[in-house]
Protein backbone atom coordinates (compact mmCIF):
# COMPACT_ATOMS: atom_id res chain seq x y z
CA UNK A 1 0.00 0.00 0.00
CA UNK A 2 1.00 3.92 -0.55
CA UNK A 3 1.85 3.96 3.39
CA UNK A 4 4.32 1.41 2.90
CA UNK A 5 7.13 3.32 0.78
CA UNK A 6 10.48 3.79 1.29
CA UNK A 7 13.52 1.22 0.83
CA UNK A 8 15.70 -1.26 3.44
CA UNK A 9 18.71 -2.45 3.16
CA UNK A 10 19.13 -6.19 3.08
CA UNK A 11 22.43 -7.68 4.06
CA UNK A 12 23.36 -10.89 1.86
CA UNK A 13 21.89 -14.17 4.04
CA UNK A 14 19.79 -12.02 5.74
CA UNK A 15 15.84 -11.94 5.56
CA UNK A 16 13.42 -9.14 5.92
CA UNK A 17 10.18 -8.98 6.80
CA UNK A 18 7.46 -6.01 6.63
CA UNK A 19 3.86 -5.31 7.19
CA UNK A 20 1.75 -3.10 4.74
CA UNK A 21 -1.62 -1.58 5.22
CA UNK A 22 -4.43 -3.16 2.82
CA UNK A 23 -4.30 -0.40 0.41
CA UNK A 24 -7.69 2.07 -0.25
CA UNK A 25 -10.67 3.27 1.66
CA UNK A 26 -12.84 0.44 1.50
CA UNK A 27 -16.33 0.65 2.31
CA UNK A 28 -18.03 -2.13 4.01
CA UNK A 29 -22.08 -1.52 4.12
CA UNK A 30 -23.16 -4.79 5.55
CA UNK A 31 -21.26 -7.55 8.08
CA UNK A 32 -20.32 -10.73 6.21
CA UNK A 33 -17.05 -12.50 4.85
CA UNK A 34 -15.43 -10.75 2.00
CA UNK A 35 -12.81 -12.60 0.03
CA UNK A 36 -9.29 -10.58 -0.69
CA UNK A 37 -6.88 -10.55 -3.54
CA UNK A 38 -3.81 -8.50 -2.23
CA UNK A 39 -0.96 -7.80 -4.47
CA UNK A 40 1.92 -6.20 -3.63
CA UNK A 41 5.60 -6.05 -5.52
CA UNK A 42 9.42 -5.42 -4.15
CA UNK A 43 12.03 -4.49 -6.10
CA UNK A 44 15.46 -4.92 -5.40
CA UNK A 45 17.89 -2.27 -6.13
CA UNK A 46 21.87 -2.67 -6.42
CA UNK A 47 22.83 -0.20 -3.80
CA UNK A 48 21.08 2.90 -1.69
CA UNK A 49 21.67 5.42 -4.42
CA UNK A 50 21.21 3.18 -7.39
CA UNK A 51 17.61 3.40 -9.79
CA UNK A 52 18.85 0.34 -11.39
CA UNK A 53 16.66 -2.96 -10.13
CA UNK A 54 18.19 -5.99 -10.51
CA UNK A 55 15.68 -8.32 -9.01
CA UNK A 56 12.06 -8.01 -7.97
CA UNK A 57 9.53 -9.91 -5.90
CA UNK A 58 5.93 -10.88 -6.35
CA UNK A 59 3.56 -11.01 -3.57
CA UNK A 60 0.43 -12.71 -3.80
CA UNK A 61 -2.12 -13.56 -1.38
CA UNK A 62 -5.62 -15.01 -1.03
CA UNK A 63 -7.70 -14.50 2.46
CA UNK A 64 -10.84 -13.54 3.55
CA UNK A 65 -12.18 -10.88 6.12
CA UNK A 66 -14.85 -11.15 8.36
CA UNK A 67 -16.81 -8.39 9.74
CA UNK A 68 -18.64 -8.65 12.23
CA UNK A 69 -21.41 -5.67 14.34
CA UNK A 70 -19.11 -5.00 17.52
CA UNK A 71 -19.85 -2.34 20.28
CA UNK A 72 -17.31 0.31 21.61
CA UNK A 73 -15.32 -2.29 24.01
CA UNK A 74 -14.44 -4.73 20.84
CA UNK A 75 -13.58 -1.54 18.80
CA UNK A 76 -11.23 -0.31 21.65
CA UNK A 77 -9.87 -3.91 21.85
CA UNK A 78 -8.89 -3.82 17.86
CA UNK A 79 -7.47 -0.62 17.83
CA UNK A 80 -5.07 -1.36 20.90
CA UNK A 81 -2.09 -3.14 19.48
CA UNK A 82 -2.22 -0.01 16.86
CA UNK A 83 -2.40 2.35 19.27
CA UNK A 84 0.94 0.22 20.78
CA UNK A 85 2.66 0.43 17.71
CA UNK A 86 1.95 4.47 17.98
CA UNK A 87 5.08 4.53 20.55
CA UNK A 88 7.01 1.66 19.10
CA UNK A 89 10.73 2.56 19.22
CA UNK A 90 10.92 1.26 15.45
CA UNK A 91 9.64 3.79 13.25
CA UNK A 92 8.14 1.62 10.26
CA UNK A 93 5.91 0.34 12.53
CA UNK A 94 5.19 3.68 14.05
CA UNK A 95 4.22 5.01 9.99
CA UNK A 96 1.94 2.37 9.46
CA UNK A 97 -0.15 2.54 13.09
CA UNK A 98 -0.24 6.37 12.12
CA UNK A 99 -2.05 5.90 8.56
CA UNK A 100 -4.12 3.49 10.67
CA UNK A 101 -5.39 5.59 13.18
CA UNK A 102 -6.23 8.73 10.25
CA UNK A 103 -8.35 6.86 8.11
CA UNK A 104 -11.42 5.89 9.92
CA UNK A 105 -11.00 7.27 13.56
CA UNK A 106 -13.11 6.38 15.76
CA UNK A 107 -14.09 9.21 18.77
CA UNK A 108 -12.47 7.80 21.51
CA UNK A 109 -9.02 8.14 19.61
CA UNK A 110 -10.01 12.05 19.67
CA UNK A 111 -6.83 12.60 21.72
CA UNK A 112 -4.49 10.53 19.95
CA UNK A 113 -5.17 12.46 16.87
CA UNK A 114 -5.28 15.98 18.71
CA UNK A 115 -1.85 14.70 19.81
CA UNK A 116 -0.62 14.28 15.88
CA UNK A 117 -1.41 17.50 15.36
CA UNK A 118 0.40 19.11 18.24
CA UNK A 119 3.53 17.46 16.73
CA UNK A 120 5.02 18.83 13.82
CA UNK A 121 6.53 15.82 12.37
CA UNK A 122 2.35 14.37 12.16
CA UNK A 123 0.49 17.56 12.14
CA UNK A 124 0.20 17.13 8.04
CA UNK A 125 -1.15 13.82 8.63
CA UNK A 126 -3.32 14.44 11.40
CA UNK A 127 -5.40 16.89 8.84
CA UNK A 128 -7.30 14.12 7.53
CA UNK A 129 -8.38 12.49 10.78
CA UNK A 130 -9.04 15.82 12.09
CA UNK A 131 -11.41 16.21 8.83
CA UNK A 132 -12.98 12.85 9.68
CA UNK A 133 -14.08 13.28 13.34
CA UNK A 134 -15.08 16.71 12.55
CA UNK A 135 -16.20 17.61 16.48
CA UNK A 136 -15.62 20.74 17.91
CA UNK A 137 -11.99 20.07 19.22
CA UNK A 138 -11.09 18.53 15.90
CA UNK A 139 -12.54 22.01 14.01
CA UNK A 140 -10.44 24.01 16.90
CA UNK A 141 -7.48 22.30 16.18
CA UNK A 142 -8.09 22.90 12.43
CA UNK A 143 -8.69 26.64 12.86
CA UNK A 144 -5.14 26.67 15.27
CA UNK A 145 -3.09 24.58 12.15
CA UNK A 146 -4.30 27.60 9.93
CA UNK A 147 -2.65 29.90 11.94
CA UNK A 148 0.59 31.81 10.42
CA UNK A 149 3.12 30.13 12.95
CA UNK A 150 2.62 26.66 10.88
CA UNK A 151 4.27 25.10 8.00
CA UNK A 152 2.79 26.94 4.48
CA UNK A 153 2.03 23.25 3.47
CA UNK A 154 0.02 22.13 6.81
CA UNK A 155 -1.48 25.57 6.73
CA UNK A 156 -2.84 25.18 3.66
CA UNK A 157 -4.46 21.34 4.24
CA UNK A 158 -6.25 22.83 7.28
CA UNK A 159 -7.54 26.14 5.91
CA UNK A 160 -9.16 24.11 2.61
CA UNK A 161 -10.11 21.14 4.83
CA UNK A 162 -11.91 23.82 7.47
CA UNK A 163 -13.82 25.79 5.06
CA UNK A 164 -14.76 22.33 3.64
CA UNK A 165 -16.65 21.29 7.01
CA UNK A 166 -19.16 23.81 5.91
CA UNK A 167 -18.89 25.78 9.15
CA UNK A 168 -19.84 29.39 9.45
CA UNK A 169 -18.02 29.98 13.05
CA UNK A 170 -14.86 30.44 11.04
CA UNK A 171 -16.05 33.11 8.50
CA UNK A 172 -13.88 35.53 10.21
CA UNK A 173 -11.10 33.47 10.59
CA UNK A 174 -10.82 32.88 6.59
CA UNK A 175 -11.43 36.46 6.16
CA UNK A 176 -8.53 37.31 8.31
CA UNK A 177 -6.20 35.24 6.65
CA UNK A 178 -7.43 35.85 2.99
CA UNK A 179 -6.61 39.68 3.75
CA UNK A 180 -3.54 39.36 6.17
CA UNK A 181 -1.71 36.36 4.96
CA UNK A 182 0.59 36.94 1.81
CA UNK A 183 1.47 33.34 1.14
CA UNK A 184 -1.05 30.80 -1.38
CA UNK A 185 -2.87 30.28 1.95
CA UNK A 186 -4.79 33.90 1.21
CA UNK A 187 -6.09 32.20 -1.51
CA UNK A 188 -7.25 29.15 -0.06
CA UNK A 189 -8.98 31.14 2.38
CA UNK A 190 -10.83 33.39 0.23
CA UNK A 191 -12.47 29.97 -1.34
CA UNK A 192 -13.21 29.19 1.97
CA UNK A 193 -14.65 32.51 3.23
CA UNK A 194 -17.28 32.20 0.02
CA UNK A 195 -18.23 29.25 1.15
CA UNK A 196 -18.49 30.04 4.91
CA UNK A 197 -19.11 33.65 4.81
CA UNK A 198 -21.78 33.85 1.93
CA UNK A 199 -22.65 37.59 1.20
CA UNK A 200 -20.73 38.59 4.41
CA UNK A 201 -17.62 37.53 2.41
CA UNK A 202 -18.40 40.08 -0.75
CA UNK A 203 -16.73 43.24 0.75
CA UNK A 204 -13.30 41.17 0.76
CA UNK A 205 -13.63 39.53 -2.34
CA UNK A 206 -15.04 42.49 -3.73
CA UNK A 207 -11.66 44.50 -3.19
CA UNK A 208 -9.61 41.77 -4.16
CA UNK A 209 -11.25 42.26 -8.00
CA UNK A 210 -9.33 45.29 -8.49
CA UNK A 211 -6.16 43.92 -8.09
CA UNK A 212 -2.84 44.35 -11.07
CA UNK A 213 -2.44 40.54 -9.99
CA UNK A 214 -4.63 37.89 -12.09
CA UNK A 215 -3.94 34.64 -9.74
CA UNK A 216 -6.01 37.33 -7.20
CA UNK A 217 -8.69 37.97 -9.21
CA UNK A 218 -9.00 34.71 -10.51
CA UNK A 219 -9.28 33.62 -6.75
CA UNK A 220 -11.91 35.92 -5.98
CA UNK A 221 -14.02 35.09 -9.05
CA UNK A 222 -14.03 31.43 -7.92
CA UNK A 223 -14.87 32.40 -4.17
CA UNK A 224 -17.71 34.79 -5.46
CA UNK A 225 -19.10 31.40 -7.33
CA UNK A 226 -18.68 29.93 -3.55
CA UNK A 227 -21.04 32.49 -1.99
CA UNK A 228 -24.51 31.66 -2.93
CA UNK A 229 -25.40 35.47 -3.30
CA UNK A 230 -27.66 36.67 -6.01
CA UNK A 231 -25.01 40.47 -5.08
CA UNK A 232 -22.11 38.03 -6.82
CA UNK A 233 -23.35 37.81 -10.01
CA UNK A 234 -23.21 41.63 -10.81
CA UNK A 235 -19.17 41.42 -9.72
CA UNK A 236 -18.65 38.55 -11.71
CA UNK A 237 -20.12 39.73 -14.79
CA UNK A 238 -17.77 42.58 -15.86
CA UNK A 239 -14.82 39.78 -15.38
CA UNK A 240 -16.43 38.27 -18.70
CA UNK A 241 -14.08 40.95 -20.25
CA UNK A 242 -11.08 40.59 -18.18
CA UNK A 243 -7.57 40.57 -20.02
CA UNK A 244 -6.74 37.26 -18.42
CA UNK A 245 -8.15 34.27 -20.05
CA UNK A 246 -7.94 32.18 -16.83
CA UNK A 247 -9.80 34.83 -14.96
CA UNK A 248 -12.39 34.79 -17.88
CA UNK A 249 -13.06 30.90 -17.62
CA UNK A 250 -13.44 31.46 -13.65
CA UNK A 251 -16.07 34.11 -13.82
CA UNK A 252 -18.10 31.47 -16.46
CA UNK A 253 -17.80 28.37 -14.09
CA UNK A 254 -18.29 30.75 -10.88
CA UNK A 255 -21.65 32.07 -12.59
CA UNK A 256 -22.87 28.84 -14.12
CA UNK A 257 -22.47 27.78 -10.67
CA UNK A 258 -24.74 30.34 -9.38
CA UNK A 259 -27.64 30.55 -11.88
CA UNK A 260 -27.23 26.88 -13.39
CA UNK A 261 -27.04 28.77 -16.47
CA UNK A 262 -24.47 28.98 -19.33
CA UNK A 263 -24.39 30.90 -22.79
CA UNK A 264 -24.08 28.99 -26.06
CA UNK A 265 -20.53 28.21 -27.33
CA UNK A 266 -19.45 30.02 -23.93
CA UNK A 267 -15.84 31.27 -24.01
CA UNK A 268 -15.55 31.43 -27.58
CA UNK A 269 -15.83 35.12 -27.65
CA UNK A 270 -15.63 37.63 -24.16
CA UNK A 271 -17.66 40.25 -26.05
CA UNK A 272 -20.30 37.54 -26.96
CA UNK A 273 -20.57 35.83 -23.28
CA UNK A 274 -20.17 39.16 -21.41
CA UNK A 275 -22.82 41.11 -23.72
CA UNK A 276 -25.66 37.83 -23.00
CA UNK A 277 -24.87 37.41 -19.40
CA UNK A 278 -25.69 41.01 -19.14
CA UNK A 279 -29.07 41.14 -20.84
CA UNK A 280 -30.01 37.73 -19.38
CA UNK A 281 -29.72 39.36 -15.70
CA UNK A 282 -30.87 42.68 -16.38
CA UNK A 283 -34.15 40.68 -17.68
CA UNK A 284 -34.04 37.82 -15.05
CA UNK A 285 -31.65 38.80 -11.97
CA UNK A 286 -34.74 39.78 -9.31
CA UNK A 287 -36.00 36.22 -9.70
CA UNK A 288 -33.72 33.84 -11.17
CA UNK A 289 -32.78 31.05 -8.57
CA UNK A 290 -29.73 31.33 -7.16
CA UNK A 291 -28.08 28.08 -6.24
CA UNK A 292 -24.93 26.63 -3.36
CA UNK A 293 -22.20 24.67 -4.90
CA UNK A 294 -23.65 22.20 -3.62
CA UNK A 295 -26.54 22.13 -5.77
CA UNK A 296 -25.10 20.50 -8.96
CA UNK A 297 -26.37 19.73 -12.06
CA UNK A 298 -25.71 20.72 -15.84
CA UNK A 299 -26.21 24.44 -16.44
CA UNK A 300 -29.16 25.16 -18.57
CA UNK A 301 -28.86 27.21 -21.99
CA UNK A 302 -28.49 31.03 -21.26
CA UNK A 303 -31.82 32.57 -23.19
Amino acid sequence: GSCGGGSKEIPAGEHYTRRYLLDGPFRFDASGVYPIHAWHKVEIYADETSYRVVASQEVNSEFQLTFITGDATQLAAAYAPILRDLKSPDPFPRFLARCAVVQNPPHFLENVILAMADDPQTAGASISALERLATPRAKAKLAELSGPGNAEAVRQTAINTLGGLGDATYCSLMLGIAQESHEYSRFIALRAAGYLCGEKALPVLKGQLASADYSTRFEAAVALGNTHSRRAVPLLIPLLLDPDINVRRAAGDSLATLTHRQPKNHGKSALTDHSKWASWWVANGTTAPIYGIDECRQPLPLE
